[in-house]
């Protein structure tokens, strides 16, 4: 019996043994975008914008092993943006698509010394704020960990190439600029205010604009770098699907530092804007937000590469404390409002109880 067991540990032990022993060494052997055409001399990635890619990708395997045969793959393929072509951070990636004939390859045993070609595409947008230091695009191989095989060499587990004109490139990129309004005040009235139900209030306002895209030039004929339009909101998303807003035009007449430009990553204040709010009688309470959104006009020599963070709100209050103005409903006054006139229908019909 002592000997049927060390006979049997022997053999788990000699079949533990064979089942790691299978080693492998996978390296990307080639990364190449076929489109857009990076040799064309075009720009082809834009900060910002999404732009549909497809690539060639070569995995070779130079280790002593075939691959196993998987059901859930031997490995998975990784697309991202990087600042340099080692120590890669990850933090900017992209789901590759497969055809069906590529996505079985992932499965295959593939030989030693053999390899297997991918053509993979996938929507690539270059975020804006980091786009300067984005240079490269590199593909990594994400090894399954329970595919029951070792890789002996992870140095090579990447591969990289640099955004640029030419057939070993990547493309040309273009980085853009990002406004994002940061911050309004309320200059005129400076003290607490009420709005007025269906007629204008001209306030005046200085707004701060970031900018966390590249540099944007001041104007060579004066005319204006931005154009901006003021809404009353619900929320303070004026995206949201939900939405309900008023949207009102802003005087620029006034205004100065409006062909000026802004550094990268810098900010600049937009000063004496007007704009003449009227607050609706109808839904008057459901306005909590006054919001600003700056866009680029359409003769500006600049591109605005993420126009998702275009407005800032502040909500309805006590201009001296910072706030936007007071508005003159609230749900409250508007039920008390409906009750008296209610009453008063009441008791011009002789209604008592």
């Amino acid at each position: 019996m002592a000997r049927l067991t060390l006979i049997t540990a022997f053999l788990t032990a000699c079949l533990f043994a064979e089942t790691i022993a299978t080693t492998s060494d996978l390296t990307v052997l080639s990364v190449s975008v076929t489109t857009p055409d990076p040799t064309d001399g075009a720009t082809s990635f834009v900060s910002g914008v999404d732009t549909y890619t497809e690539l060639d990708i070569n995995i070779f395997n130079f280790g002593g092993d075939a691959l196993p045969t998987t059901a859930d793959g031997n490995f998975d393929l990784i697309l991202s943006l990087e600042h340099a072509d080692t120590n890669l951070q990850y933090s900017y990636t992209f789901n590759l698509t497969f055809s069906e004939s590529d996505q079985s390859k992932f499965s295959d045993p593939l030989a030693s010394t053999a390899g297997e070609a991918f053509s993979p595409n996938v929507t690539i947008n270059i975020p804006t704020e980091q786009c300067g230091n984005l240079s490269y695009m590199c593909v990594t191989i994400d090894h399954n960990a329970d595919a029951g095989y070792d890789d002996d060499d992870s140095t090579n587990d990447f591969a990289c190439i640099a955004f640029g004109d030419g057939s070993s490139l990547a493309g040309i990129k273009e980085c853009t600029a990002d406004l994002k309004p940061n911050n309004f005040t309320i200059t005129d009235p400076s003290s607490n205010f009420v709005y007025k139900i269906n007629s204008d209030k001209t306030i005046t306002v200085d707004l701060e604009i970031d900018n966390i895209g590249e540099a944007i030039n001041e104007t060579d004929d004066g005319s204006s770098n931005y154009d901006f339009t003021a809404y009353i909101s619900d929320s303070d998303d004026l995206d949201d699907v939900n939405v309900t807003y008023v949207e009102f035009s802003v005087d620029t007449s006034s205004a100065y530092n409006l062909s000026s430009g802004i550094a990268a990553d810098g900010s600049m204040w937009i000063y004496g804007l007007q704009t003449d709010i009227n607050i609706p009688s109808e839904d008057c309470e459901i306005y909590e937000y006054l919001c600003f959104k700056v866009t680029v006009p359409s003769n500006a020599d600049y591109t605005d590469g993420d126009i998702t963070n275009n407005e800032v709100c502040i909500e309805f209050g006590d201009v001296e404390d910072g706030y936007a103005g007071n508005l003159p409903c609230s749900g409250c006054a508007l039920k008390f409002s409906l009750g008296l006139v209610l009453a008063m229908i009441m008791a011009a019909l002789g209604y008592t109880h």
